[in-house]
């Protein structure tokens, strides 16, 4: 569950990269939530619903959103599915849900956010388990423009990519 500080910093967070030079500027938001398959279950639908009724108690911008939700299973299987975020507020989305236990690197997915969720506006990626195998290929994937509207939540944090890119990739880097 959010506290009352992380959901004033969500909010802070998004209205900043909303409102970066030329990112958003149509009546239809299009962003991407990404669920890391390595975390259990209950984690991932109470923190996804806590994301979700936060963003929409943040104004009108929130009610008529396309969202992509990726589904990350390891570092070469991602699903994709287009739904509405008040399906995401249902127990019955997380019925299929399953625990992948297997150890990613986040330069995998940043590629593949580059490649397939480029247009989207706002990308928050819901993972415990977010590790750097290699800083320079995570740092070729995240630019030019994944490391302005990327907010990375962790268990009792919320990680603005474009503030923090320095700490993500010195704390979480496994370099070979």
């Amino acid at each position: 569950m959010f506290s009352l500080v992380e959901k004033k910093q969500l909010k802070d967070i998004v209205e900043r990269i909303l409102h970066v030079p030329g990112n958003f500027t149509g009546p239809v938001l299009e962003m991407t939530l990404v669920l890391d398959h390595e975390n259990e279950k209950e984690y991932i639908k109470e923190t996804t619903k806590d994301i979700i009724t936060t963003l929409k108690s943040k104004g009108e911008i929130f009610r008529n959103v396309r969202l992509n939700v990726v589904q990350w299973m390891d570092n070469e299987h991602f699903t994709n599915e287009v739904t509405a975020m008040s399906l995401l507020l249902m127990d019955g989305y997380y019925e299929n849900y399953q625990v992948v236990p297997y150890e990613k690197q986040a330069e995998y997915l940043m590629a593949y956010l580059k490649k397939f969720h480029a247009r989207s506006k706002l990308v928050i990626i819901l993972s415990d388990s977010f590790s750097v195998g290699s800083k320079e290929g995570f740092m070729r994937e995240v630019k030019p423009f994944l490391e302005r509207k990327t907010i990375l939540v962790k268990r009792g944090a919320l990680i603005d990519l474009h503030r923090d890119i320095q700490s993500i990739t010195g704390l979480h880097c496994k370099c070979e």
